[in-house]
């Protein structure tokens, strides 16, 4: 009766973990790599569209240079769908003097629907230049995998 019951609770949790782990696929994470080289050819107001699932992440990577004091911001439409996870500073690989180097913006899906993340390069103080670029993420958020 014993060995029974142990094969019983062994069976239910071998089952419990292959339901766990074969529920929906792995998160995805779209990278975005936008360079000071592109806003200059293309244009100072760069979009882009996505469509994502729950779960995934978008990782732009925008060009940067603090020294310049301008400094990426961003504005987000909607909470509710994405949410900003977080932001880091890529020093550049020159060790040239005032060398720009990579935001690193992370933005998680956490609900169907659709949100406009806008990025911003400005001086933030009070005078200070607004906008010199943008970089707008036009982002739907679909079921899960």
């Amino acid at each position: 009766m014993k060995s029974r019951i142990v094969t019983l609770i062994t069976v239910a949790l071998l089952i419990l973990v292959m339901a766990l782990t074969s529920c929906g696929g792995s998160a995805i994470i779209i990278n975005i790599d936008v360079s000071c080289d592109e806003f200059e050819q293309k244009s100072s107001n760069l979009e882009n569209e996505f469509e994502i699932e729950i779960g995934d992440k978008i990782k732009a990577k925008l060009c940067a240079n603090p020294t310049t004091g301008f400094k990426w911001d961003y504005v987000l439409a909607d909470e509710n769908v994405m949410r900003f996870e977080s932001h880091d500073y890529i020093e550049p690989d020159s060790e040239l003097l005032g060398a720009g180097g990579v935001d690193v913006w992370v933005f998680k899906a956490i609900r169907s629907g659709k949100a406009v993340i806008t990025m911003e390069y400005s001086k933030p103080w009070e005078g200070g230049t607004k906008k010199e670029r943008t970089y707008t993420m036009d982002v739907t958020v679909m079921g899960n995998r």
